[in-house]
């Protein structure tokens, strides 16, 4: 019997059609996609072995600091192969997206100009319009030129050669050093420890340095109050500094739960899986619980005990059409209904007293030991509360509300498109050359009168 040609046509349609799903089937999962898993996140992913990378430690005080890992080893491995850093130990070891290999490169290149260059970082340079010479490099080859002579020159060299101290911060070693410059100690998140400035040597920090003050800083991306004031606490007693300086970023150092640095309890964990806090709802949880917690957060639930979920959860193209249903409300997750439904409720619960009490530990830490204290505020590139100015202004009154009775002081030269990034909010280049500028008027009377004693 002859075969029609609609359904010779129906069978090629058919097989058109299983191939075009092959093919999507592939290309998913080579861009990620798992079968069971609903959505492809940026912040998150399902893994095999999830394991912790050695970037950072939180120390026997709870201040999370760069590890032994990176203020050693790393260097070796950076000092042997400058443009190759890829070995199979390295990529299980250290995550690269925290840019810790491109802060390396940039001091490498103070001395040596020829090296690290490459398309990338001077297309990063171009869109960011971070142009701006640094201080640092050109005060480091006075040095170079005419000797370094007293403990400040002496600093600069050092710190050029090795940028992250022994103690796991990006800066001259904490020590209590003997010399007529202003000792700071700079304490805050990532504004402190440079994101954005490219080269990092261009930060606010290193420029503050650059200037001739002696600029301890400690400052590590995603910190909060706690970990400052667990700082100021440890640190204040072995440098002995002149003046503390506070940098309180609005953006996200008012904290939702009330957390106690403790040995062992990083404020989060970055992993092979990606970056996550290790208390989502305000209680800490182990690496293997925070992850599958995380982890369930993103699968297809119940495929053990509904069908429709089970068959869905086949193929990555299955499962990420099941995601399509549950953001037009088609299906239900109650893992994720329960974890909206808590950090509702955690929002709505939001107290000041929780950043309040460090802030106030902080200023104890401070006036124990009879050391002089700022706390600026650096405000957010796009505050909703001023979305009419052209100028990065921070939400006083909330700000007020943890500060309570302490003065504080923020930059009223900052401006949204001009000083901030596009890309993830941190000052660009201008950005901190504006803020060093800021941070310099207020720091100037003290050196003054440092001198005049």
């Amino acid at each position: 019997m002859a075969v029609s040609k609609f359904t010779k046509n129906l069978v090629l349609a058919g097989m058109v059609t299983a191939i075009a799903l092959l093919l999507a089937e592939v290309g998913l999962r080579m861009a990620g996609a798992r079968p069971g898993t609903y959505i492809l996140s940026k912040d998150f992913k399902v893994v095999d072995s999830p394991f912790l990378y050695k970037n950072y430690i939180t120390d026997e005080a709870g201040i999370y600091k760069l590890s032994p890992w990176v203020s050693d080893t790393l260097w070796h491995y950076f000092i042997s192969e400058p443009n190759t850093i890829n070995t199979a130990e390295f990529n299980n070891t250290f995550i690269a997206q925290d840019k810790l290999d491109q802060c390396m490169q940039d001091f490498v290149s103070i001395q040596n100009p020829k090296c690290c260059r490459n398309f990338s970082r001077i297309l990063h340079n171009y869109r960011t319009n971070n142009t701006h010479t640094s201080l640092l490099k050109d005060t480091f080859n006075s040095i170079k030129k005419n000797g370094a002579i007293n403990t400040w020159q002496q600093a600069i060299l050092k710190y050029v050669n090795h940028p992250f101290n022994t103690d796991g911060f990006r800066s001259i070693g904490f020590n209590n050093d003997s010399t007529d410059k202003l000792k700071v100690l700079l304490i805050g998140d990532s504004y402190v420890f440079g994101y954005s400035a490219s080269p990092f040597h261009a930060s606010f920090s290193d420029n503050l340095l650059a200037k001739g003050y002696m600029i301890y800083a400690a400052g590590i991306p995603g910190t909060d109050p706690a970990q400052y004031a667990a700082i100021a606490q440890k640190y204040i007693p072995i440098i002995k500094p002149d003046i503390v300086v506070m940098c309180f970023y609005e953006g996200n150092d008012y904290m939702p739960y009330n957390r106690t640095p403790q040995h062992m309890h990083p404020h989060e964990y970055m992993s092979n899986a990606g970056f996550f806090i290790s208390a989502p709802h305000g209680e800490f949880m182990d690496f293997t619980t925070c992850y599958r917690y995380y982890k369930s957060l993103l699968e297809i639930p119940n495929t053990q005990h509904n069908a429709f979920n089970s068959i869905m959860a086949k193929s990555a193209l299955t499962s990420l059409t099941w995601g399509g249903l549950l953001k037009a409300n088609l299906v239900k997750h109650p893992i994720v209904e329960a974890s909206n439904q808590q950090l509702l409720q955690m929002q709505q619960n939001y107290q000041p007293e929780f950043t309040a009490r460090h802030i106030h530990s902080f200023d104890t830490a401070c006036r124990k030991y009879n050391t002089p204290v700022l706390y600026t505020v650096i405000a957010q590139r796009d505050d909703v509360n001023h979305t009419g100015s052209e100028d990065a202004i921070p939400d006083t009154m909330r700000a007020q509300q943890v500060f309570g009775n302490i003065p504080f002081q923020y930059c009223r030269h900052t401006k949204r498109k001009l000083h901030y990034q596009t890309i993830d909010s941190h000052f660009n280049n201008e950005g901190h050359l504006v803020f060093t500028n800021f941070l310099d008027t207020l720091l100037k009377p003290f050196a003054l009168q440092k001198i005049k004693q």
